[in-house]
């Protein structure tokens, strides 16, 4: 049997308190680059480029702010090479099909992990690399914390937690968790969109209604998506997310849970039966768009997080 492997690059802006590497499962291990992978990925970089002019490589720098916290001023210093920040995730037995589940499932972490500049190797022999899509890079800018400007220092061990369902995602073992992988699979795809287009936004709304919501039954009045998505997505923050509270930091304007959800989902039905859409006029509560992305791109991951151990639970609040 060839033994065959494939080394990515994580292109998010996180960092490790690692020395050299770490095993993640039996068959995945998070471990910093070579030297010739190293120029390898730059010189990737300098190919992307030319369709993606903006692009802002992190491996080598930091960025520190100025000023106060109500300031967006933040200045760019070289790291010294031991604190370069190349981190590579190598998947032994890769067949194409775990690289892209160990993608998907890292997608719904906060922050989500881009794998970019994939090579494959059949024992050892170097016999493949997949290009990056141009969009990709905007994804990534886009889902950094505080922009693509600040480093997370992120703990292997939520790696690991994560990529611990990856034998789910093969083989779910149950129609709820199969409900859930292909929510997390959908969630992944949507990555082929640039993150501030409408279709985007109208791709995560479609994968929290997948998770949650039922066909309205004709004969109940309080059976709409809208009142579903309302009361459902309140009881899980309630109880099981973050604060209820925390949507707030998003719509400084919102006065209740009911009345921003109420509001987020007439915006939806906007970009999807409208030609045109946006916030303002007899949207009192959503005061800009890149906020509205933010908080449902953060809820969705929420309870994508939530469905992996609580599925049995979401198939019983589905039907609900």
């Amino acid at each position: 049997m060839p033994n065959l492997k494939s080394t990515s690059l994580i292109a998010t802006n996180v960092d490790f308190n690692l020395k050299l590497s770490i095993k993640i499962t039996n068959s995945i291990q998070l471990r910093r680059a070579t030297q010739e992978e190293i120029a390898f990925f730059d010189n990737e970089y300098n190919k992307a480029r030319i369709f993606s002019p903006s692009i802002t490589p992190i491996h080598r720098i930091e960025f520190l702010k100025n000023g106060d916290d109500n300031q967006k001023s933040w200045t760019p210093h070289a790291l010294p090479q031991g604190r370069w920040k190349y981190w590579v995730l190598d998947v032994d037995n890769d067949n194409g099909k775990i690289l892209h589940q160990v993608k998907a499932l890292l997608s719904i972490l906060s922050p989500s992990i881009r794998l970019i500049f994939t090579r494959g190797f059949e024992n050892g022999e170097y016999i493949y690399a997949i290009p990056p899509s141009p969009q990709l890079f905007d994804i990534i800018k886009n889902d950094g914390f505080e922009s693509e400007f600040k480093t997370f220092i992120m703990n292997p061990d939520d790696i690991a937690s994560m990529l611990s369902y990856l034998e789910s995602m093969s083989d779910p073992s149950s129609e709820s968790l199969s409900i859930t992988i292909k929510a997390i699979e959908k969630f992944h795809d949507l990555q082929s969109l640039p993150p501030h287009s409408s279709m985007y936004l109208l791709g995560l709304f479609s994968v929290i209604e997948y998770i949650i919501t039922h066909k309205p039954r004709s004969n109940e009045s309080l059976d709409s998506i809208t009142h579903q998505l309302k009361n459902k997505m309140k009881m899980l923050n309630d109880l099981y997310f973050e604060a209820p509270q925390s949507y707030i930091k998003y719509f400084p304007k919102a006065k209740s849970f009911d009345a921003l959800w109420k509001e987020l989902y007439s915006y939806r039905s906007q970009i999807a039966h409208t030609a045109t859409h946006s916030v303002g006029g007899d949207f009192h509560i959503l005061n800009n768009p890149d906020s509205i992305l933010k908080y449902v791109q953060d809820q969705t991951k929420n309870l994508l997080k939530f469905s992996l151990t609580h599925h049995n639970f979401l198939s019983y609040l589905r039907a609900c």
